[in-house]
Parts: structure tokens; sequence; C-alpha cells
């Protein structure tokens, strides 16, 4: 679920994990893993922090 709420690769999840900026919970017998939705929008907002600043769109 994570996946298709960012819309991100696995790589950039897990380097998120790495990072201490998403944590995950497992839930469930089959590997299933949670985490918070503010976590994840938090992390999506540190990574294009600067995208709209840097894009110019003509008047």
């Amino acid at each position: 679920m994570a996946l298709a709420y960012t819309g991100v690769a696995e790589t950039k999840l897990k380097e998120w994990e790495r990072r201490g900026l998403v944590r995950f919970r497992a839930s469930g017998p089959n590997g299933l893993k949670i985490t918070q939705r503010a976590q994840l929008d938090e992390a999506l907002n540190q990574e294009f922090a600067g995208v709209a600043e840097d894009m110019e769109f003509p008047d």
C-alpha cells in the first residue's frame, strides 16, 4: 500500500527506512509491514521540497 500511496519505487522506500524517515512495523504472519501515512507524507515533502521552486511557469 505504501508503494501505491507514494508512487515511489520500492528501493526509495527502503532508503527512507534506512535513513529513519519512515518506520515500518511488522503486522501479520505473512511479513506485511505497516507505517503511518504522516511519515510517508513527510518523506515525500522532503524528497520533493525544492522541485516547486525550481520550476518556472509562464504567466
